[in-house]
């Protein structure tokens, strides 16, 4: 524990714990576990916030890294043909709910 004293004026020292903060080292081993679509590969390395990459596979065959808070979040579940996928099934719309088909015309 770290003990920080602030003045708090006129003479009144007040004393605050506060928590060491500290890497913690060992990262959850994730190889070969499903997310999804995709599979996690190999451990990368840490991010700028000291978060664990993982180099996963799609099951279309794309392979990206993607940090594993995302992944056991759920966040990530693909490389983005999911979203493809369920995409190519829904007619598109425009702002006034017709397509651009079927948009009635001025008389």
């Amino acid at each position: 524990m770290i003990f920080v004293v602030k003045n708090r004026g006129a003479g009144n020292a007040v004393r605050i714990r506060r928590r060491k903060l500290g890497f913690m080292g060992k990262y959850k081993d994730l190889t070969g576990t499903r997310f999804g679509r995709v599979v996690a590969l190999n451990y990368v390395g840490s991010d700028e916030n000291r978060g664990a990459r993982w180099r996963v596979r799609c099951d279309c065959g794309c392979v990206f890294e993607a940090s594993a808070r995302n992944l056991m979040a759920g966040r990530t579940r693909s490389c983005g043909c999911l979203r493809r996928d369920l995409l190519a099934g829904k007619p598109s719309r425009n702002k006034g709910g017709y397509r651009w088909h079927e948009k009635p015309r001025p008389n």
